[in-house]
């Protein structure tokens, strides 16, 4: 009986501290690259549900990590959750997360790629065009953005005055 008991104590302590190390995330293994890759494979799968809340998830933690390097991630990762909307034909949302700039003036602007990523699925939407496929989607992100035409040089034509008679 004395036993009996003795293991019962051990299990509760070993379940108490199983629970305290879920809790308080200890041990966590999150890894941006490994989350990133998760998502892509569930894309590809069309796997969108697992591919938001993996996304979802990688986003919390990102915001969570307050160091200055992280910006083009957390970037990416709210522009891929618009990619996710649109495939999800949820496109009022897919535009409210390529609209990233409207809602925080430059967020994308350190990340010009990204930037032209998110205003291109943007404007699509917004033109009333259909939500495009994950290849095309995936096509897009292999380009780069389009490079601005320098600005035309204006010619300065002088004008002969006239002499007066």
């Amino acid at each position: 009986m004395k036993k009996k008991r003795n293991l019962i104590k051990l299990l509760f302590v070993l379940f108490q501290i199983i629970i305290l190390f879920g809790i308080t995330g200890c041990c966590s293994k999150y890894n941006y690259y490994m989350y990133m890759d998760n998502v892509e494979k569930a894309l590809k799968n069309k796997n969108y549900k697992k591919a938001k809340n993996l996304t979802s998830y990688a986003y919390k933690q990102e915001n969570l990590n307050q160091s200055n390097d992280n910006f083009d991630k957390k970037a990416w990762i709210f522009y891929r959750l618009g990619v996710i909307a649109e495939l999800q034909g949820d496109l009022l949302s897919a535009k409210g997360y390529y609209w990233g700039d409207s809602f925080d003036e430059g967020y994308y602007s350190k990340e010009p790629k990204i930037a032209w990523l998110a205003r291109t699925g943007w404007l699509n939407i917004d033109n009333g065009k259909k939500a495009r496929s994950l290849e095309e989607i995936l096509e897009l992100e292999t380009k780069d953005p389009p490079k601005k035409a320098p600005p035309k040089e204006k010619k300065v034509v002088k004008r002969k005055k006239k002499k007066k008679a």
